[in-house]
């Protein structure tokens, strides 16, 4: 529907007109022509006000509602966090006996992995060396 159609049937309603009357007479739904109303009227509200209003203006507005958004989600989240240390939900608790972990993983996680403190004796091996780990045929 054209703007000028749009503008007409919103004068008839803001004359007296009756919605169901206009809705019919231009084959739109009474809630779309509700929703037209209430644009063209906050559309004018803006109009009339004192301070005109910039891009960079109405975008430092959208900041600082979401910037007090935050805080308030923030000032909340500590207060819950207050309240919940109050009470100590998550406190340690005594582990009981047959709960406790073994002794092997009490003095820490490498405590279970075994290293040899000397070399085997029973392997036909022999120790490396430094000329093993040159590569072959490469003089340096």
């Amino acid at each position: 529907m054209s703007r000028q159609r749009k503008m007409a049937a919103l004068l008839r309603l803001l004359r007296g007109e009756d919605l169901e009357i206009v809705s019919r007479s231009l084959g739109v739904t009474a809630a779309t022509l509700n929703g037209w109303r209430e644009a063209f009227l906050a559309a004018g509200e803006a109009a009339l006000a004192t301070k005109p209003s910039t891009g960079e203006e109405l975008e430092s507005d959208r900041l600082k509602a979401k910037l007090g958004a935050a805080l308030i989600e923030r000032d909340l989240l500590h207060e819950k966090i207050a309240i919940l240390e109050a009470n100590r939900p998550l406190a340690r608790r005594k582990l009981r006996p047959w709960a406790r972990p073994s002794p092997r993983l009490a003095a820490g996680p490498m405590a279970c992995l075994r290293f040899p403190t000397k070399p085997a004796t029973h392997s036909n091996r022999k120790p490396a060396t430094d000329s093993d780990l040159k590569p072959a045929g490469i003089p340096i």
